[in-house]
């Protein structure tokens, strides 16, 4: 055997260990480099620990885990890792052996998209400190000009579970961002196909972890996976729990209630129960909580699901900008009347309502009727309505919907890049 085949194929055997998790048995392979002698081919040999290093600190989540708010120093230490090995590859490029070039190329190019990705990383972690909505829909244009001009581009005849390894994390990261988004536009249809989606990739990724070493089950924590998976996982259950709030009302006709609070209750975040409890909470109990989407500069809106486009639309939601995405108490008929008030504060009040530190008050005289709303998603509202003045517990109620408001987005969620499973 050639020794540049002995290169491609000891290569080869370390990565997949790398992307499995199997960072010693990646390492105890490094040492088969004697087997090179003294070709020239053995130099890139020695960038291979540096990837070891670098890989294992990327999946569990290492460059954010010094990153602070109030850090002045941006310096990303992982990021300038990736950096290294993509100069020691540019360097060694001169030479003239065609097989020894693809290798140095396909490294580099894996060290390039890696940089990429955590800059993404580092985006959204910066999102989370923002006090305002953000365009999901821009997010999403970064990661597909990532996945169209980097990933899918990438064809590498060594590395080959390096690339089987990073489709599978952009494309899951691309499920989970996309079904974010049409949850921020209420569209049950192509939600679920996302979450449908994203369920089979995480399924494969999962079964392609089977690490021994680091992640070992022990006492203090059970979960076996490495850390950027398991926030993967979370992002996903928050998604699931969202996607129960805000399509209750549909659900809900194609299952028993119990059946389904006892579903949302299987996880700590719980939205829908926490929903409701805002209308019994401080004393005097709220006649009617909601959630209402501003449908707004969509084009053709014709409520959360699909509709055939030759069957006309006759359903409550036909024509309306403003329409009850869920609410609690669900039999009271009320909230119906309650909308043309609830649609003036909307209006009125848009700039105030759209500051996610601010809950915007009004006490109505004519209906002797206090309503508070506040902003989770830029076209989604959640209104709490009290039939009397409600002074006594107002900055409670405030507080409340604030927290509430701050849980459903995806600030929470962002921000735990630099705190998951720590």
């Amino acid at each position: 055997m050639q020794q540049i085949d002995l290169l491609d194929e000891l290569l080869a055997n370390i990565t997949t260990n790398v992307m499995q998790c199997n960072f010693d048995k990646a390492k105890d392979l490094c040492r088969k480099e004697k087997i090179l002698g003294n070709s020239p081919f053995k130099d890139v040999i020695y960038i291979v620990p540096s990837i070891i290093n670098v890989e294992k600190c990327y999946i569990d989540l290492g460059f954010l885990s010094s990153r602070s708010k109030i850090s002045v120093k941006k310096e990303n230490t992982l990021k300038s890792a990736y950096e290294d090995i993509k100069i020691q590859c540019e360097k060694l490029l001169s030479t003239e052996d065609v097989e020894y070039r693809r290798i140095l190329s396909e490294i580099l190019k894996f060290a390039q998209i890696r940089s990429r990705l955590i800059d993404f990383y580092d985006r959204l972690y910066t999102f989370a400190g923002y006090n305002k909505h953000w365009k999901m829909a821009e997010l999403l244009a970064t990661l597909k000009d990532l996945i169209d001009n980097e990933v899918c581009p990438y064809l590498p005849k060594t590395l080959t579970s390096i690339k089987a390894t990073i489709e599978i994390e952009v494309f899951c990261l691309y499920d989970l961002l996309n079904a974010q988004l049409y949850l921020e536009n209420w569209n049950l249809l192509f939600c679920t196909s996302h979450i449908n989606s994203l369920k089979s990739r995480m399924s494969i990724w999962e079964k392609s972890l089977h690490n021994k070493e680091t992640w070992k089950v022990n006492f203090l924590r059970s979960n076996t996976f490495p850390e950027l998976f398991r926030w993967m996982q979370k992002f996903k259950t928050f998604i699931l729990e969202k996607f129960s709030l805000y399509f209750y009302m549909i659900i809900r006709q194609q299952t028993s209630i119990p059946d389904l609070k006892t579903l949302c209750s299987k996880n700590n975040l719980d939205f829908l129960q926490k929903f409701q409890t805002l209308s019994k909470k401080f004393g005097h109990e709220a006649t009617s909580v909601m959630l209402i989407f501003d449908a707004c500069g969509i084009k053709n809106w014709s409520g959360p699901g699909y509709r055939c486009p030759l069957k006309k639309n006759t359903s409550e939601s036909a024509g309306s900008s403003y329409n009850i995405m869920v609410r609690h108490p669900e039999k009271l008929t009320e909230p119906t009347n309650l909308m043309p008030t609830v649609k003036k504060i909307l209006v009125d009040h848009f700039s105030d309502i759209l500051f996610l530190d601010k809950v915007v008050c009004q006490y109505v005289p004519s209906e002797n009727g206090t309503y508070f709303v506040a902003s989770i998603e830029e076209k989604i509202s959640l209104v709490s309505y009290y039939n009397c003045r409600k002074d006594d517990k107002k900055a409670d109620i405030e507080n409340y919907m604030l927290e509430l408001a701050w849980m459903i987005r995806c600030h929470r969620i962002f921000s735990s890049l630099n705190s998951s499973g720590r």
